[in-house]
């Protein structure tokens, strides 16, 4: 793989993207989560369509359709980007001695310019704008189409 200074600058661009917005989603779903489950209700209530049952670490509530994918799809994306993001990341110096009962790597981030930490922290401050602003038009055509995403 060609690891030259331009294509290093665009994996740290890269990394530093997907790794904020990572962080942001999984923040912004936290947020809502205690937000929402503090005002669902404890039973099912079918006419207002809080029908689909969130677990809260053994404490049962009852979400909409929306709530339900919105958790769901940002949880799942956080985990996906900030996954993505540190996978993209190029490193230097890698050592990787072996343990007794696996293995354990030590690296140097390779970012001189330090694009990965600003392109991240630029990412933190503009992904709550997309999950607050163009996410719930996402989540409503999702839902329109029949797909709801429900974390149990």
């Amino acid at each position: 793989m060609a690891t030259g200074p331009r294509i290093n600058a665009a994996r740290n661009i890269i990394a530093g993207v997907l790794g904020g917005c990572g962080a942001a989603s999984f923040f912004c779903f936290i947020a809502l989560d205690i937000l929402w489950s503090r005002a669902a209700p404890r039973q099912p209530n079918e006419a207002l369509g809080l029908v689909y049952r969130h677990n809260e670490h053994g404490s049962y509530t009852y979400f909409s359709a929306f709530q339900a994918t919105a958790c769901g799809l940002m949880f799942m994306t956080s985990i996906a980007l900030g996954s993505a993001g540190a996978f993209i990341a190029p490193r230097k110096n890698l050592l990787g001695p072996a343990r007794r009962y696996g293995a354990r790597f030590k690296w140097e981030r390779d970012d001189p310019g330090d694009f990965l930490k600003w392109t991240a922290l630029v990412s933190v401050a503009v992904a709550p704008l997309f999950v607050f602003f163009i996410g719930p038009y996402i989540i409503r055509g999702l839902n329109a189409a029949g797909f709801v995403m429900n974390l149990g």
